[in-house]
């Protein structure tokens, strides 16, 4: 599970849940519920706004988009636990390092 800003940097993640658990399961679990319910807004969201169009306000939204541009996460990886939540992480970390230079506007 992961949680990206508009420009699509991950800026949370959370790796190496159970595969049967289902995303609520461990939504409800997890640091990043707790982040979003806190008043003190750790993850320094913005304040709440109309979307373009639209008189009415969001705070945030939450999706689930799976493009990937690591060839590594197509396949069945077929090591340990351990290292499943390393490569995963450090795809994390290139994808934010490249996401800029690859961005089109």
């Amino acid at each position: 599970m992961a949680f990206v800003d508009g420009d699509y940097k991950f800026l949370w993640m959370d790796v190496g849940s159970d595969g049967s658990s289902d995303d609520a399961s461990i939504y409800n679990g997890s640091e990043l519920k707790e982040g979003l319910e806190n008043p003190n807004n750790p993850f320094h969201l913005p304040e709440d706004k109309p979307l373009h169009g639209d008189d009415f306000h969001v705070p945030y939204f939450i999706i689930g988009i799976q493009t990937y541009k690591f060839k590594v996460l197509l396949t069945t990886m077929n090591q340990r636990p351990k290292t499943c939540r390393t490569i995963i992480a450090t795809c994390v970390i290139l994808h934010n390092l490249i996401r800029p230079a690859t961005q089109t506007t």
